[in-house]
């Protein structure tokens, strides 16, 4: 019952950004980028967007190129339901999880090594999908990536922002997009490797929170000096080390 306004009040859309190339998997659209040269045998990444982005928008400013091309990986983004070319349908969390897990479900049978990579609200939905999949179980993500993330999606400040005086309240009703409880909860059961990659200054999703979460979990730390919550892709360290953390993966 509450779950339609969760997605109002999480989910923030823009007018669609077509783009060609769109793939249709099991009524997912997805778009995949290769990498230029060296591309890491057996290895994909499925990359989950932030809010207010959809598969054009990514296209155009060349954010799966930049990442594709930094860790030698092809990558496939999924869209969000109800966002972009898939806008004539209702926003929906449930079905957006569903989307991410239907695409994994679908690469790992052609890839040895399939990497999580989630951005903003992406990586709330990284994160549920983990807490739908059976750790103890293969397959399961080789490695996490979670760009800009935040510790639970109802302590942003734009969701305090919007909740005012009920914040307090929806947390009691609201138990989607928990990614600290999740990630710990997974780590006492041997959670893959996790990176946070981070800017300093982000404003959006605090650094702070995230800083003692990577302690917590033992997670491995990309920190972005003076950087904020979008644009982390163009700057210099990022390429140097999310490079370097790739290098390491099998």
């Amino acid at each position: 019952m509450w779950l339609p306004f969760f997605d109002k009040l999480v989910f923030t859309k823009e007018k669609p950004t077509l783009t060609s190339d769109i793939q249709h998997w099991n009524n997912v659209y997805t778009v995949k980028v290769n990498p230029i040269t060296s591309p890491k045998k057996n290895s994909v990444i499925i990359y989950a967007h932030g809010n207010k982005w959809d598969l054009g928008r990514l296209r155009n400013e060349r954010i799966l190129h930049k990442i594709a091309n930094i860790t030698h990986c092809p990558i496939v983004a999924f869209e969000f339901a109800g966002y972009g070319v898939d806008h004539k349908n209702p926003v929906s969390s449930e079905q957006t999880v569903q989307n991410i897990l239907s695409t994994f479900k679908t690469l790992r049978r052609q890839y040895h090594h399939v990497y999580f990579y989630g951005f903003s609200i992406g990586a709330g939905i990284v994160a549920e999908a983990l807490n739908r999949l059976k750790i103890d179980r293969k397959p399961f993500p080789s490695a996490i990536f979670l760009q800009g993330a935040f510790t639970s999606v109802l302590d942003t400040p734009e969701a305090k922002r919007k909740l005012g005086a009920f914040h307090g309240t929806c947390k009691l009703f609201f138990n989607l997009f928990q990614v600290q409880d999740i990630l710990i909860e997974k780590t006492k059961r041997k959670l893959p490797l996790v990176y946070f990659i981070h800017g300093t200054r982000d404003q959006t999703c605090p650094f702070a929170p995230i800083e003692k979460l990577a302690h917590v979990i033992d997670a491995k730390m990309i920190w972005i000096e003076e950087g904020g919550h979008n644009q982390l892709e163009d700057a210099p360290e990022f390429a140097k080390l999310l490079g370097e953390a790739f290098r390491k993966l099998p």
